[in-house]
């Protein structure tokens, strides 16, 4: 990918995702930047709505990390940090669509 997305760092850094309905979440994949400042992913924690999937441990030259979540019930997908930027170049939220919400 050729953009990144990246939060400003006041604070705990979060990133989300609205799905727009109640999914099973069954995992979770995650594209860090290439370019440079690889290594803040490193203790991204991954959420499917309120339940915790994983964390991200930064390995040099990778830049697709896989969070398994087992078929959590969630609307969102949330990336949280706490001493680092949370910089991604692509989010991939993979389950089975359960319901719709209704606004």
């Amino acid at each position: 990918p050729s953009s990144v997305m990246h939060t400003q760092k006041k604070g705990p850094q979060w990133w989300m995702v609205d799905l727009g309905g109640a999914f099973n979440i069954n995992l979770v994949v995650v594209y860090n930047r290439m370019d440079t400042a690889q290594e803040e992913i490193n203790g991204a924690k991954v959420y499917a709505g309120k339940k915790y999937c994983g964390k991200i441990s930064y390995i040099r030259g990778r830049n697709v990390y896989t969070i398994p979540c087992q078929g959590a019930s969630a609307s969102f997908v949330k990336i949280t940090t706490v001493n680092h930027y949370i910089n991604v170049a692509e989010v991939q939220v993979y389950g089975k669509y359960t319901f719709h919400l209704i606004p």
